[in-house]
């Protein structure tokens, strides 16, 4: 049989540059691969468990600081249902307002219709233009559910909300909601638990009118 070459041994130089001649591009896709699996790997690990995500969803946005203020209050007012022996809270701000940057305007358009769909927040703080259109999804348990009166429709006003006027958030123009379980959450526990939160939280807002 007609040889063509000897084939080097292993892990010499003849070898390596053999290798990275045919597999360089191969070789190179998969490291990258790794490092990408390995920081989703990461990061998630890593990332902090919310026993409560709320969306603030209006045409006015609000600070940074009012942000961490609701998250104090959701957190002062919810169970540790992650169980890491601590209550944390997150909002997501969708500031809807006029914008004179046409892709950060669209991208909150994204965002809106994503959080009608997908959002994993069970607390809706919103103005009366977006309670309305997500009302119309039916994405909202009745008030009568959590509010513990006689409440009417699914958005209760937060107006007179003495825990967010206290720090000039806006509350004219301000409706609470609690998004139901969807029917994959149903048997899960965890997202029970949260919805569950969801509702104190909410109940506690009601309250302080």
């Amino acid at each position: 049989m007609e040889v063509y070459g000897e084939k080097p041994k292993l892990f010499t130089k003849e070898w390596w540059d053999n290798y990275f001649y045919y597999y360089k591009v191969h070789t190179i896709v998969a490291i990258v691969a790794c490092f990408v699996i390995g920081y989703i790997v990461y990061t998630d690990l890593n990332a902090t468990k919310y026993d409560l995500s709320i969306d603030y969803i209006a045409e006015m946005g609000i600070t940074t600081e009012q942000c961490e203020l609701i998250e104090q209050l959701a957190a002062e007012n919810i169970d540790d249902v992650t169980g890491n022996e601590i209550c944390d809270a997150y909002v997501m701000m969708l500031n809807m307002g006029e914008s004179n940057d046409i892709q950060y305007a669209q991208a909150m358009q994204v965002k809106f219709m994503t959080e009608q769909a997908y959002s994993e927040a069970f607390v809706f703080i919103m103005s009366k233009q977006y309670a309305d259109m997500m009302c119309e999804s039916g994405m909202f348990e009745e008030a009568s559910v959590w509010s513990g009166a006689d409440e009417e429709g699914e958005c209760v006003s937060l107006v007179g909300c003495k825990a967010f006027e206290g720090s000039g958030i806006p509350v004219d123009d301000l409706y609470l909601a609690v998004r139901k379980l969807r029917e994959e959450e149903t048997d899960d526990e965890e997202q029970i638990a949260k919805y569950e939160n969801g509702k104190k939280f909410a109940k506690y807002l009601i309250d302080e009118r």
